[in-house]
């Protein structure tokens, strides 16, 4: 949906597009394209990339397959962007282009969405946690910013809590430290497993924008729609069940790195309440209304992107 803009500064090299990518050939001998070198290259455990290389392929890390995606000038901040349930690494586009010519951009599909995963059963944040951990490890990055949305949002609550040495400064948008419990959850988790993605997808899309930007906005719907009826199963599953047990209430009051909490105002999924709620929570952190459901960063894409690089400079 949205390009990555080239900085007119930023000189490009033979490693821009998928760096450290071997110059492989095809079982037929003929030189592969960048997508089939891409698709090919696997970081394999206890091997590292070096930072300042960019790197689009498979990284195996915490005994799991994961699609990687690191952009950016070298020596730049590294900001890491984390999913919402059912999305993948594309939905972050208008902020992957906003950011591109003053940080390194790390995305990832979470556990489960790369097409060799053997992930399965109940996942849980702590789980998903060290996933992100790992994936910093096998890339030789220390320390990043944090910029995650919903459950993307929660993981960074854990990192919050766990390693909060391995984050700079930390978003966390349409979220809350509390999803209601398994009740909710568990019909929705065996008919996914059942039936599968499709018969949630339509019922996100339309969920988690307004319906006035729905209207105006059909390709937007049809993103959102896609991206889930596509996740497999087992993944969104299993990360519904890391959400279904998750309860951060009441632990996050001795957090000290910066934070930006944003909220949408007419977000039904995490009521902005629940914004509130965990802005109150974290000391000194920051506030931020935006008018959306709960892809804000979707439905506001410009205004997500001013408060995102406000609070990253400050």
């Amino acid at each position: 949906m949205h390009r990555l803009a080239l900085c007119p500064h930023r000189r490009l090299r033979p490693t821009d597009t998928h760096a450290a990518v071997p110059a492989r050939r095809s079982p037929h001998n003929r030189r592969m394209t960048g997508q089939e070198r891409m698709a090919a290259h696997i970081v394999p455990p206890g091997q590292t990339m070096e930072m300042t290389m960019d790197f689009a392929g498979t990284l195996v890390a915490n005994g799991e397959p994961f699609e990687v995606t690191l952009r950016g000038p070298d020596g730049a901040p590294v900001v890491m962007f984390s999913n919402s349930l059912g999305t993948r690494m594309e939905m972050w586009g208008a902020q992957a282009a906003a950011l591109a010519c003053d940080y390194r951009v790390l995305c990832y599909n979470p556990r489960g969405f790369h097409p060799q995963s053997r992930a399965d059963g109940d996942f849980d944040i702590a789980l998903l946690g060290q996933d992100a951990l790992a994936i910093l490890d096998e890339l030789g990055i220390a320390q990043v910013h944090w910029c995650g949305i919903s459950l993307g949002g929660v993981i960074g609550q854990w990192l919050l809590l766990h390693a909060p040495d391995r984050l700079e400064r930390t978003v966390l948008a349409n979220t809350s430290t509390w999803f209601g419990g398994p009740d909710g959850w568990l019909p929705k988790i065996a008919m996914v497993r059942a039936e599968g993605t499709s018969t949630v997808a339509e019922g996100t899309a339309q969920r988690v924008l307004t319906a006035g930007f729905a209207d105006a906005h059909p390709d937007v719907v049809s993103f959102v729609r896609d991206m889930v009826a596509s996740a497999p199963a087992r993944a969104w599953a299993g990360c519904a069940a890391a959400l279904a047990h998750v309860d951060h209430r009441g632990r996050l009051r001795e957090v000290s790195r910066p934070v930006l909490v944003i909220g949408g105002t007419e977000d039904v999924t995490t009521p902005y309440a629940a914004s509130r709620e965990l802005h109150g929570e974290l000391r000194g952190s920051s506030l931020v209304a935006l008018p959306s459901a709960h892809l804000s960063n979707l439905e506001q894409p410009t205004r997500f992107n001013e408060v995102l690089l406000a609070h990253l400079r400050a």
